[in-house]
């Protein structure tokens, strides 16, 4: 395959400049395709610039208005999922809290309350008549 000066820059990750520079110096050949262009084989590209030694080029984000739209919802969409993901961690939280908590608080020893001593048994009749 054959890349352009610029496109074979980019895969290389170096300047326009440079690849001429090393075309002057006889390190990389160039040749000239139908439209009378100069153009980089790939395997040239890659005996001079070998993958190892070269940055991975990314091409930029295409400006397109549904790609863009896009990103935008999946950013949404990762968003209202972390806020799920807090409400759900709060919503068990809560519940663990609530089933572990006592029905009654035990009392502090100054809080304890002494229970009213219970009122006499009322005498029967015959127990009253006779004073026992």
């Amino acid at each position: 395959m054959k890349l352009s000066i610029a496109d074979a820059a980019k895969e290389a990750n170096v300047t326009r400049q440079h690849l001429y520079k090393l075309r002057d110096a006889g390190k990389l050949t160039l040749e000239t395709d139908a439209k009378g262009k100069q153009v980089v084989d790939t395997a040239e590209l890659y005996r001079v610039f070998p993958v190892d030694n070269r940055h991975q080029y990314q091409a930029p984000p295409v400006n397109n208005p549904l790609e863009s739209e896009n990103r935008l919802l999946k950013d949404q969409l990762h968003e209202y999922r972390e806020r799920e993901r807090r409400h759900l961690d709060t919503i068990e939280r809560l519940t663990t809290l609530l089933d572990h908590r006592p029905s009654e608080p035990a009392p502090l020893p100054d809080q304890v309350r002494e229970e009213p001593a219970a009122p006499p048994a009322k005498k029967g009749f015959i127990a009253r008549l006779f004073g026992r």
